[in-house]
């Protein structure tokens, strides 16, 4: 049982120096950790078929556990640019906005030019929710006219 021990352990090793060679999104790395609990099993004195059945099942727990650790895309990021701020803010129009042509609203202090979502025309002083932002334009909808 002790040659098992070692034949694991130069498996595992075998596998940290792949990992380390190159970038595997840490597929390596997990067989190189499911060789280490196999090993220790070959030391417990259980049948190779368990130790080939522990070194699988470990490679896979930790294969599946170090995505969720390491991949930073893996948590779902909150947009925090300033357009996407625009998104749902409501505003007022300053300057008439009719379908082919751009109006502006006041969003906050600030004045966007803006046009309408479905063509439709908005009269200066309406209040407008900000659907799209689309290049230096806001894309809104009249609120008024629910």
């Amino acid at each position: 049982m002790a040659v098992f021990f070692f034949v694991w352990l130069i498996i595992s090793l075998f596998f940290f120096i792949i990992e380390l060679a190159g970038i595997t999104l840490f597929f390596f790395l997990s067989c190189a950790c499911g060789a280490i609990f196999a090993a220790v099993s070959s030391l417990l004195a259980l049948s190779l078929w368990v130790q080939v059945l522990i070194f699988f099942s470990v490679s896979i727990l930790f294969f599946i556990g170090m995505r969720f650790v390491f991949n930073p895309y893996h948590y779902e990021k909150k947009s925090t640019t300033p357009v996407d701020l625009l998104l749902g803010r409501r505003g007022l129009v300053v300057k008439n906005i009719v379908p082919g042509m751009m109006g502006q609203a006041r969003i906050g202090e600030e004045i966007w030019a803006a046009c309408t979502f479905n063509n439709e025309i908005i009269i200066a002083g309406e209040v407008i929710e900000v659907l799209r932002v689309q290049g230096y334009h806001l894309i809104v909808k009249s609120i008024d006219k629910l």
